[in-house]
């Protein structure tokens, strides 16, 4: 079992070797995401996780940023979810010291240059009208703010389109030293490296400067329960349709079973609603549950 460690920081960690590959995996997780953020701040969360491949104190650009992995074959992204945001840079076993400079100067030193800023607000507004454009991906965010509501869980992670247009330096300053915080981050690297060596790398480029977490989460409100229905009608080749209801909780016994019945109803090509929806009806191309 994979046991985390919290470092004197209050840092938590997770090294988790593996001799059967040559490469390494470094991932930055913060306990932030989407569900933190009020009216005012809808978006923040993702507009920030661009803002840090944008430069820092070693990398200054977003081309040294992304120039410093690819010249090493290395693969790199980031992601927002509801409740956390993730940053990792995968590569060769010998380039881990390149890995960790780039996450450590992006965490460390991103500058947040409102010159990048407002170059990245019309690629966010890009990214909205993209979703607006995609059913698939709009339909979930539709059938999210039905299932909890007018509620940080219910909102979708790329927020308003008067926020993005609105933030500013300040802003990423305040929302990163709210939460980007060593009580908040959790490092895990995973790959062909020693267990000692991780953690004495991770003390060595990530240094918080004893910042301290000052934001609590945002409670979940739980609303009534009842038939809630959502159609938005446009003009494209095909429609979309969602259907489900709230789950059991988090560890709940019933989880198991739970996971168990979405495979059987809907999880592969053999089951029950690709059987009969796809292959035996040819109404659509794509059923998941």
């Amino acid at each position: 079992m994979i046991q985390p460690k919290i470092l004197k920081n209050n840092l938590k960690t997770v090294v988790y070797p593996l001799r059967s590959t040559e490469a390494i995996t470094i991932m930055i997780l913060i306990g932030v995401g989407s569900r933190d953020e009020n009216q005012s701040l809808r978006g923040i969360s993702h507009f920030l996780e661009h803002m840090f491949f944008k430069g820092g104190q070693k990398y200054k650009t977003a081309q040294d940023v992304a120039l410093a992995i690819d010249s090493v074959g290395g693969d790199f992204n980031a992601f927002t979810g509801k409740e956390y945001t993730g940053y990792y840079v995968k590569t060769a076993k010998e380039n881990v010291d390149v890995a960790f400079s780039v996450l450590s100067d992006m965490m460390m030193n991103a500058r947040f240059d409102q010159f990048e800023i407002e170059k990245e607000r019309g690629v966010i507004l890009e990214e909205f009208n993209l979703y607006q454009d995609t059913p698939m991906y709009q339909i979930g965010w539709d059938f999210e703010h039905l299932l909890f509501g007018n509620q940080p869980l219910g909102w979708d992670q790329i927020g308003t389109k008067d926020n993005i247009r609105r933030f500013n330096q300040e802003d990423f300053i305040n929302y990163k030293n709210d939460f980007y915080t060593e009580d908040n981050t959790t490092i895990v690297i995973a790959g062909n490296i020693d267990e000692d060596e991780g953690y004495r790398k991770i003390g060595e480029y990530f240094d918080f400067k004893n910042s301290v977490k000052i934001k609590g989460r945002v409670p979940y409100v739980k609303m009534p329960q009842g038939d809630k229905i959502s159609i938005t009608e446009k003009n494209t080749e095909q429609g979309h349709m969602v259907m489900g209801y709230l789950g059991v909780p988090f560890g709940d016994e019933r989880e198991a079973a739970s996971k168990l019945l979405s495979v059987v109803l809907g999880g592969n090509m053999s089951s029950r609603m690709f059987t009969e929806i796809r292959e035996k009806r040819g109404l659509c191309y794509s059923v998941s549950t």
